[in-house]
């Protein structure tokens, strides 16, 4: 991996209407000596699915190069798997110490995600991106 930032071979698969491109990305062999292969969300086998907009006009068929930052994908990390864990572990200990049952606590364990993620979608979606490249 280069020092700049995480990149992947990909193949577009669904030519860009506006909301950006589906390109298909493989796991490559280099993902088995990659340090954050464990957080990434390429598994072992098969391929990665991701709608990205793109500043040239990308046709089905095309090969790019996708490549985060190692900032943004910390960030990412973070957003998605952190977070969340976090946020649920507070409101169980909080819920807890607050006396409430056993079936309430987890209740409110389990709204915690169902919260999260919807607001994480609304702040990404008016402005907050992860910042990419498609070469």
């Amino acid at each position: 991996m280069p020092a700049q930032g995480i990149t992947h071979k990909g193949l577009v698969i669904e030519e860009d209407t506006g909301s950006g491109a589906l390109i298909e990305i493989a796991r490559s062999g280099a993902c088995g000596g990659c340090k954050e292969k464990g957080a990434c969300g390429m598994t072992e086998s098969g391929s990665l699915l991701v709608r990205l907009k793109s500043p040239r006009r990308l046709k089905k068929g095309d090969e790019v190069t996708v490549e985060i930052s190692r900032s943004e994908f910390y960030r990412s990390v973070g957003l998605v798997y952190i977070a969340p864990v976090a946020l649920m572990l507070t409101a169980a200990v909080a819920a807890g110490s607050m006396g409430f049952s056993e079936l309430l606590t987890a209740v409110l364990t389990l709204a915690v995600p169902a919260v999260y993620f919807p607001v994480l979608r609304l702040f990404l979606k008016n402005g907050s991106r992860t910042r990419y490249k498609i070469r």
